[in-house]
């Protein structure tokens, strides 16, 4: 099967609700691909948008944290670096020792210091 086959399925399989599938189109529409002829442009609001809907569905906090990012740069989104902590932090527990961290970092740096 090749990326372009792999991306129907998985956009069928996203809009039946597959939050799995949603993260693979939403990491090829943010990094694209190329090989051979098969050939998928870099698409940052699509990946945004999917990033955004997987989020809000709970189920894999990483999506936020990428679509946190991609507030903080401006991919695909309008740069916005207070909005960017909101889908960045919303997995985390309030009462986590990162979230005291120094006002001076932005969120992605805030929360990468967490590990």
């Amino acid at each position: 099967m090749d990326v372009i086959q792999a991306m129907a399925r998985a956009k069928q399989s996203c809009d039946g609700g597959n939050m799995g599938s949603c993260y693979y189109l939403a990491l090829r529409s943010e990094n694209g691909y190329e090989s051979g002829h098969d050939r998928l442009p870099k698409d940052y609001a699509r990946a945004a948008a999917l990033y955004e809907q997987i989020c809000n569905n709970g189920l894999l906090p990483v999506a936020c944290f990428n679509l946190g990012a991609m507030y903080e740069s401006g991919r695909g989104v309008p740069k916005d670096v207070p909005r960017a902590e909101g889908p960045i932090t919303a997995h985390l527990s309030p009462t986590h020792d990162g979230m005291q961290a120094s006002a001076a970092l932005t969120p992605v740096q805030r929360l990468l210091a967490l590990s």
